[in-house]
């Protein structure tokens, strides 16, 4: 497998992990006004409710202007466009690169600051990117490389 493709399998978990964490702010208030039709979980907006209520019903009502793909929310149906429009409105602030999704870009000018946020849990080492280090912590456990994929195919 290649880096490039442990960076995409990251990234798509790291989203579905935040987006679940967004989620789940509201559904541990069981007093909250919205309740899914479907199953015990609470919202404080209906929106959320509403949102929450198309993974169960599969409905994804955001159809690409483009292609026949379908989503469940707005905005990934907007990011999904950019794909067909070539439209790239992220520019790196130090030189001309520029990106369709703001996290590439923020990734991308670490090469420029040198920042080096994610840091190993066994040793004292600092990485740009945080599959970069969890392939060094791997060094550390006698884990495989592939371990990475395994850990993440799950998303």
């Amino acid at each position: 497998m290649y880096a490039i493709d442990l960076i995409y399998l990251f990234f798509s978990c790291f989203f579905v992990i935040q987006f679940q964490k967004y989620c789940e702010r509201d559904e541990m208030d069981q007093d909250l006004p919205h309740k899914c039709s479907y199953c015990n979980k609470s919202f404080s907006q209906l929106g959320k409710k509403k949102r929450h209520e198309l993974t169960h019903t599969g409905e994804k009502p955001h159809k690409c202007s483009y292609c026949n793909k379908s989503f469940n929310q707005l905005g990934n149906k907007k990011q999904h466009e950019l794909t067909h429009t070539g439209k790239k409105p992220h520019k790196c602030s130090y030189c001309n690169k520029s990106f369709n999704h703001l996290g590439h870009k923020k990734r991308h000018e670490r090469t420029h600051t040198g920042e080096k946020p994610h840091k190993c849990s066994y040793c004292n080492t600092s990485f740009t990117f945080l599959v970069s280090k969890k392939r060094h912590e791997l060094t550390h456990t006698g884990e495989k490389h592939m371990a990475i994929t395994r850990k993440h195919s799950a998303c």
